[in-house]
């Protein structure tokens, strides 16, 4: 498992990322992968994201 420090200016700024990332779907992740495992990588990737927003109290419904 690899750790990443993010840095946001404010909780609006955590709030509206993890909104993004809620509302991005696998369509949107096809149309900017170069090919299927690199479209499902790009995805666990948010997902792994989401999870620490929503550890962090950041979790929209």
């Amino acid at each position: 498992m690899i750790e990443i420090k993010l840095e946001l200016l404010n909780e609006d700024e955590a709030e509206a990322l993890a909104q993004f990332l809620k509302r991005t779907t696998l369509t949107d992740v096809s149309e900017k992968a170069k090919n299927e495992s690199e479209k499902y990588t790009m995805f666990d990737a948010i997902f792994g994201a989401q999870r620490s927003l929503a550890n962090a109290g950041y979790n929209p419904r």
